[in-house]
């Protein structure tokens, strides 16, 4: 019989996906009037959609949405690339080192 260590790391992630697919399900059991209630203002400008100042509220939104995404994606891109950058200049200066071999020591040498 084979006895394994689970991994910590695994067993919390099991845990981590299975808690947000009951929240989840449990999200979409609530009525679609209760999930989609919006701030005051929100409320106040929606029916004039066409206003100046509804179109700038519908901007100003959606870069306030976009402004965080942009952000992570720039970092972890850049996180990326030093990686990537990392390994490909290790692997260009494993390849220049000496190649030590093996050799048979003569009788009488050091």
């Amino acid at each position: 019989m084979y006895t394994t260590r689970h991994n910590p790391a695994v067993t919390l992630s099991r845990s981590v996906i299975i808690t947000s697919l009951v929240l989840s399900v449990l999200a979409m059991m609530f009525p679609s009037r209760v999930l989609a209630q919006g701030c005051a203002m929100c409320q106040s400008v929606m029916p004039h959609g066409s206003e100046p100042m509804a179109r700038g509220m519908f901007w100003s939104v959606l870069f306030l949405m976009t402004a965080p995404f942009a952000v992570g994606i720039s970092i972890s891109g850049w996180l990326f690339y030093q990686h990537w950058h990392a390994r490909r200049a290790q692997r260009m200066t494993a390849a220049i080192l000496p190649l030590h071999l093996a050799y048979a020591q003569k009788e009488g040498q050091p």
